[in-house]
């Protein structure tokens, strides 16, 4: 049947399918992926085969295994590329082939040709096909030789035993003078002193007076500042930070002095100890303000952590005292001092250090339980305490690359985790001061974007999720570093999140989202903005009704919502033909379930196109009487006259009847029933109620558009004479104390004129022998 199909081809359709033929045929023969690249890739991989065989002999150093990762990574990326296009291009020269049916005997001979080459085209693009695959595979084979190679030395690495203290201990009491002689290298050879001259010193010491007084003095002038009151967290800690700083000036000062005349007389590579040590000193400064700032500043700050004084100042000290031991440690062991040391003065130093570091860290653990929030947290902290257990115990049985990988990972772990609370809490802070708007420039802000007391912030809540998700993100990150990741693993995971993962047909790329929920944000505030301040404006000028300017209002605001949307889907590499498949979802969804949410959205478009009502009308819907306070897509607000708002479904606005009391104007009438005794000269009271309708402000006296205030006679009552006034008032929604003002202002008129208002009157006979009589 193909074959018959393929006779009946018009000659047109023929060569125009021969020529996307011709044109599509050569597309797969000019990628990156050629011979060149295949054996340049093969030779690499043998290369490093070769030498991952080669470290049963010999061990393979860390540097050398890098190299192997590095050279491994993009020749597995581009093999994997080279499958997936192959692939490609092979299933449409199959479809080609496919579409050109089988060959005829009685056939053109382009068609033949065409379908030849096709055929050979797809021969060649297996063969290409299977020795990528080939190179997928070797690469994959030697990742995981790299790997367990890795984590085999590791292994051994960490379990290498050196000399216990016991055995250090020893060896250092049987050369006591080792010490001695210890200091003397230090103090001529290592401190950096040997290297000034007696002028440079004297002029050291000056810098370093000076800048202590310079900072003294900057204390007392901050001190007679008049400090402004703390209206939220972020105020306070910023005040407590300069509060704390403050006093620390004068040393500030100090090492700033000193760190910048040691730069200037000794700009050595690496820095001498006592500029090393000039730096230590200013970051441990720096850093006791913020941990004070946090728990324990001097007045007029408070506390931002929220804790008692006794855990606060407890927890200060222990953290103060860490911070000093950490600040020993980095001048000890990571400084031009380590030089100095013999290997068994080095390592008993570090044995010493870790005990001490242990009490600290244990101190802090305790400290931390005390506090409320945190007090759940036992089986943590009891865990934490038997990590640095077995740190302490591998540090003293020799086991000393271990205890350095524990240390590392648990300081480092600890501190990432503190930083990251700690700036998660204070933006968190930062945040709700923007959605309260407690300092000047928060109202500033919300002001700017024409918001209420109520209201948020818009896209401030997306801006918070993408905050928080990159900073723990990173802190996922930082562990993983600190634990030994390697930079090939982290580049596996930057290119996840940059590359993302498949999920069907959709490619889902984490930073896209990311990036796009950012400028969903920032798009929804930017057009938050020009609802609330620039298009009032540009409509303020034109000459249409108030209505229609907040109908147009109300479409910007949904108009730059759905930009929003759009740009932010796009970003995210959401294309137009996935949309219109969410939006076939969405209508099913619509057809069983939604359709009120439909009915009253579509029911809003037409209040805003044809403004049936508008924003300020006096309506009545049933038994809801009220102004309208805003119309929007699905719903309406009524404020009643009680202060009440009312949601009322669009749908019901067009559906059911609505009293509209100005739907076209403002004006309207008022009815008044008045009651006079018979025997009132009823002219004379007409005359009185015109007058007192016509002394008001708000009624209408003469107008082309309504009558003129009048009095109507209604019926004969039982007691009374039954009148009517109406007029026009020229606002409807004053309706009520127009009302309020004539009817004082009637009974005075009456009063004055002596007309009687009757009451009902009912005359009772009573006959004679009756048991009430009796």
């Amino acid at each position: 049947m193909k074959a018959i199909h393929s006779i009946k081809i018009s000659p047109l359709h023929l060569i125009l399918q021969l020529v996307l033929l011709l044109y599509s045929s050569p597309s797969w023969s000019s990628e990156v992926y050629s011979e060149a690249w295949l054996e340049s890739a093969k030779s690499a991989l043998e290369s490093a085969n070769k030498t991952l065989q080669s470290a049963a002999d010999q061990e393979l150093d860390t540097g050398r295994l890098e190299d192997i990762k590095k050279k491994l990574l993009p020749i597995r990326e581009q093999a994997q590329d080279c499958v997936v296009e192959t692939e490609a291009v092979a299933q449409r020269r199959q479809q080609d082939i496919d579409f050109l049916g089988s060959k005829l005997s009685k056939e053109a001979n382009d068609v033949s040709r065409s379908q030849a080459n096709l055929v050979q085209e797809r021969e060649a693009l297996e063969k290409r096909l299977a020795a990528c695959q080939f190179i997928l595979i070797q690469a994959k084979e030697i990742k995981e030789k790299t790997a367990a190679i890795e984590q085999a030395t590791l292994t051994r690495k960490l379990l290498l035993k050196g000399l216990s203290v016991r055995e250090l201990i020893q060896g250092n009491l049987n050369y006591p003078e080792s010490w001695w002689k210890l200091s003397q290298r230090l103090l001529m050879m290592q401190s950096g002193l040997q290297l000034l001259t007696g002028t440079d010193l004297v002029a050291l010491l000056c810098s370093v007076v000076l800048g202590f007084f310079v900072g003294r003095r900057s204390y007392q002038i901050w001190m007679a500042v008049k400090k402004k009151p703390c209206v939220d967290k972020c105020t306070r800690f910023l005040l407590a930070l300069k509060s704390c700083s403050a006093r620390l000036l004068p040393v500030i000062g100090a090492s700033v002095a000193a760190l910048i005349f040691l730069s200037c007389v000794l700009p050595l590579a690496p820095a001498p100890f006592i500029t090393q040590l000039a730096y230590g000193l200013l970051g441990y400064t720096l850093t006791l303000s913020i941990v004070d700032a946090m728990l324990n500043p001097d007045p007029p700050a408070s506390p931002y952590l929220a804790m008692d004084d006794m855990t606060a100042q407890a927890l200060s000290k222990h953290l103060k005292r860490l911070l000093a031991l950490g600040l020993l440690g980095l001048l000890v062991f990571d400084s031009g001092f380590s030089d100095a040391l013999l290997e068994t003065q080095y390592l008993l130093a570090r044995a010493l250090f870790g005990v001490f570091l242990f009490l600290n860290l244990v101190w802090v653990l305790w400290s931390i339980g005390r506090i409320p929030s945190l007090g759940g947290s036992y089986r943590i902290r009891l865990l934490l305490l038997a990590a640095l257990i077995f740190t302490l115990g591998s540090e003293w049985l020799g086991y000393r690359n271990l205890s350095i990988f524990t240390m590392t990972g648990l300081l480092g772990s600890l501190s990432g985790f503190g930083i990251i609370w700690f700036i998660n809490t204070l933006m968190t802070d930062l945040f709700d001061g923007m959605d309260s708007g407690y300092q000047l420039w928060q109202k500033r802000l919300r002001r700017h974007f024409g918001l209420t007391d109520q209201d948020h912030i818009p896209g401030l809540i997306w801006i918070r999720l993408i905050f928080s998700a990159a900073i723990w993100s990173g802190l996922g990150l930082w562990v993983l570093w600190v634990w030994g990741l390697s930079h090939q693993g982290l580049d596996l995971i930057m290119t996840f999140l940059q590359e993302g993962f498949m999920m069907g047909t959709f490619r889902v790329v984490p930073l896209q989202i990311a990036t796009a929920l950012l400028a969903f944000s920032l798009l929804l505030a930017f057009f938050s903005w020009l609802k609330q301040n620039v298009v009032p404006g540009w409509l303020s000028n034109a000459r249409i009704e108030r209505g229609a300017r907040d109908a147009l209002i109300t479409v910007t605001g949904y108009l730059g919502l759905t930009i929003s949307l759009l740009v932010a889907l796009s970003i995210a590499g959401v294309g137009f033909a996935n949309i219109a498949i969410i939006a076939g979802a969405l209508s099913v969804g619509i057809g069983f379930g939604l359709q009120n949410i439909v009915n009253n959205f579509i029911s809003g478009l037409i209040l805003l196109i044809e403004r049936p009502i508008r924003t300020g009308d006096w309506i009545l819907v049933g038994a809801i009487e009220g102004f309208v306070h805003r119309i929007s897509i699905r719903s309406t607000q009524l404020r009643t006259f009680d202060g009440s708002h009312v949601i009322v479904p669009n749908s019901e606005l067009i559906s059911s009847q609505v009293t509209n009391w100005m739907l076209h104007d403002s004006s309207g009438r008022i009815k008044i029933p008045i009651s006079v005794a018979y025997g009132s000269d009823l002219e004379k009271v007409r005359v009185i109620l015109l007058a007192v309708a016509h002394q008001h402000d708000m009624v209408i006296t003469e107008s082309n558009r309504v009558s003129a205030p009048v009095v109507l006679m209604t019926g004969f009552g039982d007691s009374a004479l039954h009148l009517e006034l109406r007029c026009f008032i020229r606002s409807i929604d004053s309706r009520a104390q127009v009302f309020s003002d004539l009817c004082f202002a009637i009974n005075a008129a009456f009063r004055e004129e002596s007309i009687e208002i009757p009451f009902p009157q009912r005359d009772v006979h009573v006959k004679e022998g009756s048991s009430f009589g009796s």
